[in-house]
């Protein structure tokens, strides 16, 4: 499916996610488009955390949308729709992924993508969605986070023109969107299942209080992770309060 958002290419900013909220508040009747970087100063990433991307490397870039009738208690699905969008743009490189609860992508147990979601809501329905995307094309060099981080280049060892990823990860993009609004909510979190590292895997994780083991039964339609422990206990869980060790 190929898209027809406009692209807004800007040579540095602080975060494109910053920049599309304020075009927001400028204008609540703003179209959809996508802000794009080279640079990003102050990327955010999850839960107040940033995102370290080198200059000219990578896709660094905000799409707006403005959902079709799409209520705030089912905000999930938006996440839904961009890990699968990014898992597809992957998989057409010939590059296996996972999605890590609740929106990182993995290649093995290295982060080749991020993504940060943030809505604009009247009354019911969520009026803007600035999908924030961080994606790892040519760095090879992550310094700290080597252990950690990966990249196409890396993996494939092939260069990668970032025009031309852009537009086929915004056309995967489009295509989850509009299997979004067709798709029942229940069936589109499955397809988020199959595709979600660790679930029904046993593994070991930590929260706040000890270490255990424990796997992923579900994902809650508000996005909190649901976990068995080796007694037989469900839990529930936010973004934070639980991580993979």
């Amino acid at each position: 499916m190929e898209h027809l958002w406009p692209i807004v290419s800007l040579n540095t900013v602080s975060s494109t996610n910053n920049y599309a909220l304020d075009l927001i508040k400028q204008n609540q009747n703003l179209a959809e488009q996508v802000i794009s970087t080279r640079t990003q100063s102050n990327g955010k990433g999850q839960a107040g955390n940033t995102w370290e991307s080198e200059s000219n490397c990578n896709l660094t870039f905000s799409l707006i949308i403005k959902p079709r009738d799409l209520k705030a208690e089912n905000q999930f699905a938006i996440t839904i729709a961009s890990s699968l969008g990014i898992l597809d743009f992957l998989n057409e490189n010939k590059i296996s992924s996972r999605i890590k609860w609740p929106n990182d992508i993995l290649h093995g147990r290295k982060k080749i993508a991020g993504i940060l979601i943030e809505n604009t809501i009247i009354g019911e329905y969520i009026q803007h969605s600035v999908i924030g995307i961080g994606l790892n094309i040519n760095q090879t060099d992550f310094k700290q986070l080597s252990g950690t981080a990966i990249s196409m280049k890396e993996i494939t060892g092939m260069y990668f023109n970032l025009d031309i990823a852009l537009h086929q990860l915004l056309n995967c993009l489009k295509s989850r969107i509009e299997q979004m609004y067709k798709t029942d909510f229940s069936q589109f979190k499955n397809i988020y299942l199959e595709h979600l590292y660790g679930f029904q895997k046993w593994l070991k994780y930590s929260d706040m209080n000890h270490h255990f083991e424990g796997k992923i039964t579900d994902v809650l339609d508000t996005g909190e992770l649901v976990l068995e422990d080796e007694h037989g206990q469900l839990s529930t869980f936010m973004h934070k309060e639980i991580a993979l060790v």
